[in-house]
């Protein structure tokens, strides 16, 4: 028996004790390929790791896809680990238990059916061999002399396990030492020497885990054509040795490697580098691959005392486009970091740098990266631009015309949909900018903008509190716009009151509210609002289809037929809701209302309107040339409106085609059913509803 995600074929459900298989036993194919266990499942999944820069995919092996490497048909069969064993083959440890879920997943009838530890004296480890694999002696190691550890052998567990003994037994003797030194570094001239990238590293980490690294005993494995073993090393180097001439000369070597996981390993060993030359190494790596968002992650970790300098490298070094901008984003807020005020003088002089023009527009969005980071510290612009600093003043007119520009693009219909949003986050930043701003930024809230720029600007106006634009152009607000707007609404006293005397004036409908809104209002941290909430959240209007109701009543006391109830669904209901195998998802879905009483159906049928959530709220479109489209809203994109009418079918109208947007106010469910409906024909619909 089997206790959850019964149809999960092909799915992972309990991936764990994954093992890289670490010997050359099974063939140069098999070396490094990883074994995922699926206890649930019963078997051992098979991958081949493939490089994909600083990660690996996993793909299968051709031969394992009809069936997985190793499974069984005994469902007590609970593998949980695989790893590489001293003898070559793989180990597998098999936990062998009736029940392997935990009992939280399994229907309490059949928990006291059940012995849900049964098992838990047993246990077994298979050892899995290839067919053609000759019987390898295995050594106890703890007994091998220090000269004689195989730091060289094909087997993982042999290398790692001499390594740990070369570590737990103390001090090296001076030979052994040198013996080390010897395979990690001899001159790459001298022929002699056949030594392999394994058993280097084997000799460098042993060195490292005394403390006895030297750089010259790393400048040959950095040097190597092994690019796996040159990233190896680096994980292993101290960041005080590239202060040493002998490494110093390899860092534009490792900068320009072809491999992006040497150059990854190089960027976090940085961090800690104190070498002069490290904002230059830094700024030579992100030319190297500026794209890279594992590269670029490293970086940045390593930038924090260097952003100062790294900026006016990328403004000038990047070609001009979305990466240059990301760069530039990431390095303002590591400068800000610590010292908002102390950075933003040079952050200034580096945006207004060069010359104005199109070639310029990464500027905008750099700007409301800093101002952005500004906000979030509790410092913005405008307060620190009350302060006698000459030099911010200064740095500040360089930037100028950037702001000028941002105005330009904030009602540029053509404009690039990235540069349009940067310029919604500095608007109204500076007083003596807000009137005209906040006047750009309404006009953005049309049903011909695209939802994006809508949203943005909703967020900005709301962080201005300055919300009257958005009351006003309420009923034209798409449902996504209206649930972003009660959201960061109700996160401010101001704006959440203003909200709730648009709804007392019935500027706005109560209806519209949803019932999130609702309870937030309704339990603000705020006495103000939570008095005013409680004075216009009681004042719903009541429904005026009492008498519908209570002629309907009877409905609820009556035996519903499901077969009839069925047939009733088809045709008044299927069109937008989606009950058993019957009807279209664009109505709520009914699965959730198979617990709710009937009289919370006969309302939800007969009286649509008494609460809606509003994103079932319908809406009219009307374009520019004289056609009108009603319905609910189902989909919104950068360019158009995509609404469900209700025999089912769909509209897409194009923003720019829009004349206007209002909605209805009301349910998209309409009202009226009842009128082709008898007392037994509602009992039977519920019948067929509640029913499964």
């Amino acid at each position: 028996d089997r206790f959850n995600d019964l149809w999960a074929a092909d799915r992972f459900t309990s991936a764990c004790g994954t093992g890289i298989f670490r010997d050359m036993t099974w063939g140069l194919e098999m070396y490094g390929a990883a074994f995922v266990c699926e206890p649930v499942h019963n078997l051992v999944v098979r991958y081949k790791l493939v490089q994909d820069g600083v990660t690996f995919k996993a793909v299968r092996f051709a031969e394992d896809t009809e069936r997985e490497f190793l499974s069984s048909s005994d469902n007590w069969f609970r593998p949980t680990r695989a790893m590489t064993g001293p003898d070559g083959c793989l180990w597998v440890a098999d936990m062998y238990r009736h029940v392997i879920e935990h009992p939280e997943w399994i229907p309490e009838a059949w928990q006291a059916r059940l012995d849900v530890r049964e098992g838990e004296d047993k246990g077994r480890i298979y050892r899995i061999k290839h067919s053609s694999q000759r019987e390898l002696k295995v050594l106890n190691l703890s007994s091998v002399p220090d000269k004689d550890l195989d730091l060289d052998s094909s087997n993982g567990w042999v290398r790692d396990t001499a390594q740990q003994m070369l570590l737990t037994r103390g001090d090296l003797s001076e030979e052994m030492l040198e013996g080390l030194r010897v395979l990690a570094g001899p001159d790459p001239a001298i022929d002699k020497f056949a030594i392999s990238s394994t058993q280097r590293f084997a000799a460098i980490s042993a060195l490292a885990s005394h403390g006895q690294l030297r750089s010259i005993d790393l400048k040959v494995a950095m040097e190597s054509k092994d690019a796996g073993l040159v990233a190896a090393v680096l994980r292993l180097t101290p960041s005080e040795l590239l202060n040493d001439e002998v490494l110093t000369r390899v860092v534009p070597t490792l900068i320009k490697h072809s491999s992006l996981e040497v150059r990854y390993q190089l960027a976090l060993l940085l961090g800690d580098c104190s070498n002069q030359a490290v904002p230059q190494w830094l700024g030579d790596l992100i030319l190297s691959d500026p794209n890279d968002p594992w590269l670029r992650a490293a970086i940045l970790s390593s930038a924090p005392k260097h952003a100062d300098q790294l900026l006016p490298l990328v403004i000038q070094k990047l070609p001009v486009d979305e990466t240059r901008a990301t760069w530039v984003g990431h390095l303002v807020a590591t400068i800000l970091s610590d010292k908002p005020e102390a950075g933003l003088a040079r952050i200034f002089k580096a945006i207004g740098g060069e010359a104005e023009g199109e070639a310029n527009s990464w500027k905008v969005a750099a700007m409301a990266d800093t101002l952005r980071v500004l906000r979030d510290r509790g410092t913005p612009l405008a307060q620190l631009m009350k302060t006698e600093d000459s030099e911010l003043r200064l740095a500040y007119e360089a930037v100028q015309p950037t702001f000028e520009k941002a105005r330009t693009l904030l009602n540029a219909v053509d404009g690039p949909l990235p540069e349009r949003l940067a310029a919604i986050q500095i608007a109204g930043e500076l007083a003596e900018d807000r009137l005209s701003d906040t006047t750009r930024l309404n006009g953005l809230l049309s049903p011909q903008t695209p939802i994006e720029l809508t949203s943005a600007a909703i967020a900005r106006l709301t962080q201005l509190e300055d919300v009257g634009g958005i009351l006003s152009a309420w009923p034209t607000l798409s449902p996504i716009a209206r649930r972003e707007a009660q959201v960061l609404f109700v996160a401010r006293q101001s704006t959440a009151l203003a909200l709730l005397k648009a709804v007392e004036a019935d500027k706005i409908p109560v209806g519209d509210l949803d019932a999130a809104t609702r309870n937030a209002l309704a339990e603000s941290k705020s006495e103000k609002v939570r008095e005013l909430a409680a004075k216009v959240l009681a004042a719903v209007a009541k429904s005026t289809r009492g008498e519908v109701l209570a002629k309907f009543q009877p409905a609820l006391t009556l035996t519903g037929d499901d077969a009839h109830g069925r047939v009733l669904f088809e045709k008044k209901c299927a069109t937008c809701h989606k009950h058993r195998d019957l009807g279209n998802e664009i109505g709520p879905q009914l699965v959730a209302l198979q617990n709710k009483s009937g009289e919370f159906l006969l309302r939800a049928i007969l009286d649509p309107n008494q609460a809606v959530e509003s994103k079932y709220t319908g809406y009219v479109a009307t374009t520019k040339d004289g056609r009108t489209f009603t319905g609910m809203i189902i989909d919104e994109t950068a360019t158009s409106l995509t609404l469900a009418r209700t025999d089912g079918k769909k509209d897409t109208v194009l923003r720019v085609d829009i004349e206007e947007l209002k909605s209805t106010g009301k349910s998209f469910m309409p009202e009226g059913l009842e009128q082709d409906l008898t007392t037994q024909d509602l009992a039977d619909v519920f019948q067929f509803v509640q029913g499964k």
